[in-house]
């Protein structure tokens, strides 16, 4: 996007444009690439935050790790209420949990969306290896998860589409059967358990 994050010292981090020149007068602790106008840095206190090429806090928020954006959604930490363990969840670039559940981690391939190389993320959950989709839904299985990924982009979905009550980040439930045209079966959607 035309910027590079570099440091003098290792210390305080800061961007420069194509020219060398510094893009704003922000230092912080770590810098990653910016990604759809937004980039995750450290700021002094050790949180991560995302801030506009002006070094404007983009979002409302504070997390302990974060990765870029990708397709307006980008993986973020926080710790659990005792502070010992990272829960992990996608956001979108409101700052807005998108993940009805959080996880025990989220696996991306370098600097590439977790959705990248096959339409799902694969994720780990209670100890468990699992798979969400762009819908968030969890799968037990990378066949499942793609076999519903076929089944959820094969066209655009009628308007009786799941409807997915909203927990703040506990689990959700699904309340509709989606019926898909041209499809010979019914497709119902469960949070917890991928197809059924």
């Amino acid at each position: 996007e035309g910027v590079c994050g570099v440091s003098k010292n290792g210390k305080k981090w800061y961007y420069i444009d194509k020219k060398g020149n510094k893009i704003n007068d922000k230092l912080y602790s770590f810098v990653t690439p910016y990604h759809e106008g937004l980039a995750a840095v450290c700021i002094d206190n050790g949180s991560v935050i995302f801030v506009d090429k002006q070094g404007n806090k983009a979002i409302d928020a504070e997390f302990v790790s974060a990765e870029p954006f990708y397709d307006g959604i980008a993986v973020a930490a926080i710790y659990d209420k005792s502070r010992t363990k990272l829960m992990y969840g996608f956001i979108d670039k409101d700052g807005k949990w998108l993940s009805p559940s959080f996880y025990d981690e989220i696996y991306s391939e370098g600097d590439m969306s977790p959705f990248a190389e096959l339409g799902v993320a694969k994720v780990k959950r209670g100890g468990k290896i699992g798979y969400v989709n762009r819908q968030m839904l969890f799968f037990d299985s990378l066949q499942t998860a793609l076999a519903s990924n076929a089944v959820l982009t094969n066209a655009a979905l009628p308007e009786k589409v799941t409807s997915v009550k909203e927990t703040s980040m506990k689990e959700a439930s699904v309340t509709n059967v989606v019926e898909k045209p041209n499809l010979p079966f019914i497709l119902k959607m469960d949070m917890t358990h991928g197809v059924i």
